[in-house]
């Protein structure tokens, strides 16, 4: 492995070598591994990650990640260092009001701390030789697979978009499965989305990939055979949540529903892909986890919903 270094004379302190740094790398992501996802807990219902994904097999090689840009955090990964992609990513879909255009940036970012706990917590656009732990743009190119995004980039305004091109936020996925599955998911997503939030709810989803039995991409890089998401429509926990300040004239003309809601969607990719939704519960029977402490089933308007929107 080769990283490119910066050596600073004696007496820069955190702030300065920030600065330097910021410099260095225009467009550094700041992303933090943790022993618990305690200080990104506000992308998880009721402040409380998955449980299930890991166990005595794989629980050394499970790592989980605060995604922060510009100091601000803006979703959360579980990491595979073994397989060397996500296990899933989890954020919470704020404004389906359209965004400024954001431009992707020419090169991926990967995360240092990965590669050892006493490198700088920024994730950086960093050129290694080689790494054990995570993938690089290298994998990809001329792959024949693309860099399929787990935490959506078209959801986002400008900082949370540059902070999805993370490489431990991508699993492989051929260029029409990934064209696909985010032409089918994101206006699904986005129209439930605007429906939670006629009611002053927030929308929280965990997108993930599962099914680790089709092969690897240049021998490093597992490709799953599993894509899926789960959404759960509530209000927050916290009742101080500044998303719940905004939205609380809202709640005086609920529309379509005025409930907590719960849906899912699964995407197989071979040996084709194909996409159906689902109840969040036969999602997590299949993956043997935990998704959501408790939310509430989607009912059948909800579902109608969705194949009003499919239809659009």
């Amino acid at each position: 492995m080769k990283l490119t270094l910066y050596i600073l004379p004696m007496g820069f302190s955190g702030p300065v070598w920030f600065l330097i740094l910021a410099i260095a790398y225009p467009g550094t992501v700041q992303g933090k591994v943790v022993d618990n996802f305690q200080p990104c807990q506000q992308f998880f219902k009721d402040g409380i990650a998955p449980q299930g994904f890991e166990n005595e097999e794989n629980k050394d090689s499970m790592v989980k990640i605060c995604q922060m840009y510009k100091n601000a955090y803006h979703f959360a990964t579980l990491y595979r260092t073994d397989l060397r992609i996500p296990v899933y990513s989890a954020y919470s879909y704020t404004n389906s009001n359209p965004k400024p255009k954001t431009c992707r940036p020419l090169k991926w970012f990967i995360e240092p701390q990965i590669e050892n706990c006493t490198y700088d917590q920024n994730m950086q656009i960093i050129k290694l030789d080689t790494s054990d732990k995570q993938a690089l743009d290298s994998d990809y190119e001329r792959s024949g697979y693309q860099r399929g995004h787990l935490y959506p980039f078209s959801f986002n305004h400008q900082e949370s978009a540059t902070a999805s091109c993370t490489l431990t936020n991508a699993v492989p996925e051929k260029q029409r499965a990934n064209v696909k599955w985010y032409h089918y998911t994101e206006k699904v997503v986005k129209g439930l989305t605007q429906t939670c939030h006629n009611t002053g709810r927030r929308m929280y989803l965990v997108t993930g990939s599962d099914d680790y039995n089709h092969g690897n991409i240049k021998n490093r890089v597992k490709i799953p055979g599993l894509i899926w998401t789960a959404a759960c429509c509530t209000v927050p926990r916290n009742q101080n949540d500044r998303f719940l300040a905004e939205e609380v004239e809202a709640t005086r003309n609920p529309q379509t529903t005025n409930g907590d809601f719960s849906i899912a969607f699964m995407g197989t990719l071979f040996p084709d892909l194909n996409i159906v939704n689902v109840s969040v519960s036969t999602l997590q029977s299949r993956l043997n986890a935990s998704i959501f402490n408790e939310c509430k089933e989607a009912t059948r308007e909800i579902y109608e919903e969705v194949q009003r929107l499919l239809s659009e």
